[in-house]
Order: C-alpha cells, then structure tokens, then sequence
C-alpha cells in the first residue's frame, strides 16, 4: 500500500506540481493569502484571497475581486474584478469579466450570457448564447460560438473566428474575420493531420510520467510480474471486473463525502487519487502487455512498447475506444489487487 501512494505521490507532482489548500463555507474570511492552490466553496468564500497557484472558487454567486496566478470559476453568476496573472477559465450563467479585472494571458469562458469589458493580452475562447465585448482589446485571437455577439468598442488583434450563423451587431476592428460552420469545427477537430498528432503528443507525455513511475516504482513492478506472469483469460476478466467496480463504487462514495463539508476535503483528495490512478492504469497495462511479448526485457521497454501498440490501437475508430475502456479498467483491477494484496 505504501509503495503504491508513493508512486501516486510521483505522479501528482509530476502532472500538478502545485500544493492545494481546501475552503469550504464558513472557513474563510474576506481576506487570506494562499501560498499554493486553493479551492473556496461555499456562500463565505473570500472576494479578496491572494492564491499564488490556481484559484477554484465554486458558489452560486462568485465575486472575484482577489489576485490569483490562475482562475478557474464556476457558479450562476461569476464577477471577476481582481487579478489573473496567467490564464482564466470562467463558467456560468452569467459571467462578468469587469473593467476592475486583469487578466495576464488567455481566458476561457462558457456561459448563457458572457460579458468582457476588460483588456485580455492572449486569445479568448467563448461558448455562449449571447457576448458581448465593450471597451476591451483583444490581445491575440477571438474565437466564438454563440448566437449573438455584440460589440462596443472592441479591438482584435488577431483573428475574429464566429460560427456562419452568428449575429454580429455593433463595430469592431481585427486582423481577419473567419466564419466557420460547426462542421467545419468537427472536420478540424477530427482530421487524420490533428488525431495523429494528438495521440502522438499524448504518448510523449505518458512516456514523461512512465520513466518516474518505472524509477521510482521498481517493486511494484517487480511485484506485479510476479502476481500476473502465470495470469490466464479467466484472471485477466475478474481483475478486469474489479476496474469496472471501482468506477461504479467510487464515485459514490465521492458523492457521500461531498454532501457533508467535513468530508468535501476527504473527497477532493479521492478525487485526485483516483484521477491519477487512471491516468497510470494504462502504463501498469502496457508492462503486463509487453512483458507477454518479451518476457525478459526490462520494464522501461516493456511500458514503451505497451504504450506504443496502444496508441496505434486507439487511432482505430470504435475498436480504439472500446480497448481504450477495457485497458483503464484493467489497469484499475491491477491497482486494487496491488493495493489488497496478502502480505
């Protein structure tokens, strides 16, 4: 059990090398200074908290008039007025991104009615059934999809992407103006040129973590050779099976602990264990599947390999998302027999 925290403890600073502090309700004040990340949720959370990491405030109404190195706000009605020194992601019913807020760098924002009355320097993505820009530039590029969007006085930079069907009213100035249909979208999103290139990318990272994990993690590699070398089909379905538990029971139990605010902070923490979890599942997987291959090769190869016959799976349509489902649950199984397993 403790090698297995370890290597989840590797993987969580590897993936999110960031401290987090947890507020909830009546735990804080209008004023507080954060030195890591932190997440405020509840009617009481601080308008004016410094968070020198990322900043999750989650409340029905949200002011956030506080300095933040990132923002990532979520409620009906989302006021930001303070200072965002890198990147902002805002969701909401409404949402307000005041002419008091700075933002240093991109800012995402989805909403019903999404309102940005400030400078942004990067680029700005929004989803929404109404926008509306007034007295702001656009630093970089503006890419919408909504029914309406109305400008005042705005600015662009860079490139105007909307979709074809979009409303424009009011003036504004930019490099370009592109109109794109949502097809258009989808064909982009799924070209062989940015699949490839995606699942390219996705590999490189899991081959970054999969060397810490191998480092750091040799034992219980070690262990799970032993546990798996003589694993049949029938072994393979119940471990399989155990994954698909997992991800019934455990989110139920997040759901449970998040209804009591002692126990948000013990969910939170589950949440991200188990994230990381899964995130490692395909890497247990792809040491099982190349170790079956070349049974005296050392891990590293072993994992690479695993990694590599995966991605070129997963490029397959249908078949590469139903392999992708049975290899995380399988993963998942092997992580529950490692953890329970009989000294």
């Amino acid at each position: 059990m403790k090698k297995i925290l370890g290597i989840v403890l590797v993987a969580l600073f590897t993936l999110m090398p960031f401290g987090t502090q947890v507020m909830a309700e009546s735990d804080v004040e209008g004023t507080q200074r954060f030195e890591s990340s932190a997440f405020f949720i509840g009617e009481n959370t601080p308008n004016r908290a410094a968070v020198n990491g990322i900043g999750f405030i989650l409340n029905d109404s949200v002011n956030a008039a506080g300095e933040y190195e990132y923002g990532a706000m979520a409620g009906n009605a989302v006021s930001v007025a303070g200072k965002i020194a890198k990147d902002a992601f805002i969701a909401g019913n409404v949402v307000d991104v005041s002419e008091q807020a700075e933002l240093g760098r991109d800012l995402y924002a989805a909403g019903s009615n999404v309102t940005i009355a400030t400078n942004i320097p990067g680029n700005v993505y929004v989803y929404a059934n109404t926008v509306v820009i007034k007295n702001a530039t656009i630093g970089g590029n503006l890419t919408v999809l909504a029914k309406r969007v109305i400008f005042e006085n705005a600015t662009i930079a860079g490139d105007f992407s909307h979709d074809y069907e979009t409303e424009i009213a009011g003036n504004y100035t930019a490099t370009n103006t592109i109109k794109f249909t949502r097809s258009d979208a989808v064909a982009m999103q799924y070209s062989p040129s940015t699949v490839i290139t995606n699942h390219i990318l996705s590999l490189a990272r899991y081959l970054v973590v999969a060397i810490l994990v191998v480092i750091f993690g040799r034992k219980m590699f070690e262990k799970l050779d032993h546990d798996t070398e003589s694993y049949k089909a029938i072994d393979i379905a119940t471990t399989t099976f155990k994954g698909l538990l997992s991800i019934i029971a455990v989110p139920a139990v997040i759901a449970i602990l998040a209804l009591t605010v002692v126990g948000i902070p013990a969910a939170l923490l589950i949440v991200l264990f188990y994230v990381v979890l899964v995130c490692l599942s395909s890497i247990l997987v792809a040491n099982f599947v190349g170790k079956r291959i070349f049974k005296k090769q050392q891990t590293l190869f072993c994992v690479t390999l695993g990694l590599v016959i995966f991605t070129v799976i997963e490029l397959v349509p249908y078949v590469g998302t139903l392999v992708s489902l049975v290899i995380t649950l399988f993963g998942l199984g092997l992580f529950i027999n490692l953890l329970f397993a009989k000294k």
